[in-house]
């Protein structure tokens, strides 16, 4: 996970969201998990986990 990427002779570190594959540089906020999942925003990271759970969204009725 992560790569390098040559910018002005400077060496960055980049790794990608694991939800839409954005690239995520040196100084860039992201969000991981403790088992390694990383997200470039919140969004991602909530969409990733509705997916991965088969989660539901359900109405309570009599």
């Amino acid at each position: 996970m992560g790569g390098f990427m040559m910018n002005s002779g400077n060496v960055i570190e980049t790794i990608k969201c694991d939800e839409c594959g954005q690239t995520i540089g040196t100084g860039d906020e992201y969000i991981t998990t403790g088992t390694g999942e990383v997200f470039d925003c919140e969004d991602c990271f909530v969409d990733y986990y509705w997916q991965w759970s088969n989660a539901e969204r359900c109405v309570l009725e009599d």
